[in-house]
């Protein structure tokens, strides 16, 4: 019986592993659930630390993510998260990779500190957890990471995002057949209108919201009736913005012919269209 276990046990390690090996980035939070403050016993920079450790490209919540992770975050990108199940005597952490969906793809064991210091035991707890990525054996495959990243593109549904610039003229042009020029961009199948088409529709819910820019230093400080205003500052890669939306960070990048707002609430992921008026 022992040795179905571990046949079976085998199999179920190395599909884990064959998933893993499809991504190449993982996201760190500044706080996990279960911390207070961020990076608390300074368990962000040292989850951060021994992920590099075990291949993966790494970078925190609130930096400016690479290009290519930005890009194709359902493709590429993992993010981590730990859970605390700890008690008076014994401070107990459990590691999870998950996609960009919540799905959880990998749990370690559980990883046990037992040093009357806490932030002892949480470092002792999360290194041993952290024990059990020597069996998980990852190695990027970028074939297979191209492979999903074509799957997402050919099940993106298509989306026409249009320019709101025309929107008074839409009564006239709305049944015009020669209305709308598709271009290439980097939003899968989605259609992106020409600031020189004037014959586009408006749709607010493809375009969330539209924001006036003013100059400030360093960058633009966008103003809108729906947000708080948001700083938007320059990084050092073209068309991609340092953002604040209030206390909370963010960044703004290029998507064809619009803007992408991405900003994390509440340890998730919020991604926005916006229109900017310089």
């Amino acid at each position: 019986m022992s040795k179905y276990l571990f046949i079976l046990l085998f199999c179920i390690s190395g599909s884990f592993a064959q998933n893993i090996n499809q991504f190449k980035y993982v996201e760190v939070p500044q706080r996990f659930d279960f911390q207070k403050e961020s990076n608390l016993y300074n368990l962000n920079e040292l989850s951060k630390m021994l992920l590099e450790k075990y291949g993966f490209v790494t970078y925190m919540s609130d930096e400016i993510k690479p290009a290519e992770a930005a890009n194709n975050n359902c493709a590429k990108v993992l993010r981590i998260k730990i859970d605390e199940d700890s008690n008076a005597f014994v401070t107990k952490l459990t590691i999870h990779l998950l996609d960009c969906q919540n799905n959880i793809l990998y749990s370690t064991m559980q990883g046990l500190g037992r040093a009357k210091d806490r932030r002892v035991a949480y470092n002792q707890a999360l290194r041993m957890a952290f024990e059990s990525f020597d069996r998980l054996d990852y190695k990027y495959n970028e074939k297979a990471s191209s492979k999903i990243m074509t799957e997402v593109n050919d099940n993106t549904p298509n989306t026409e995002i249009i320019n709101k610039d025309d929107f008074a003229q839409t009564k006239q042009l709305a049944n015009s057949s020669n209305a709308v020029k598709s271009t290439g961009n980097n939003l899968g199948k989605a259609k992106i209108f020409s600031n020189s088409d004037t014959s586009v529709i408006a749709q607010s819910e493809i375009v969330e919201f539209e924001f006036v820019a003013k100059t400030i230093e360093n960058g633009f400080l966008l103003q809108s009736a729906a947000l708080p205003e948001i700083r938007m500052q320059e990084s050092s890669v073209d068309n991609y913005y340092i953002a604040q939306i209030g206390d909370l960070p963010g960044m703004i990048y290029r998507a064809g012919n619009v803007w992408k707002l991405d900003y994390y609430k509440n340890g998730k992921l919020h991604s926005k269209f916006i229109s900017i008026k310089f």
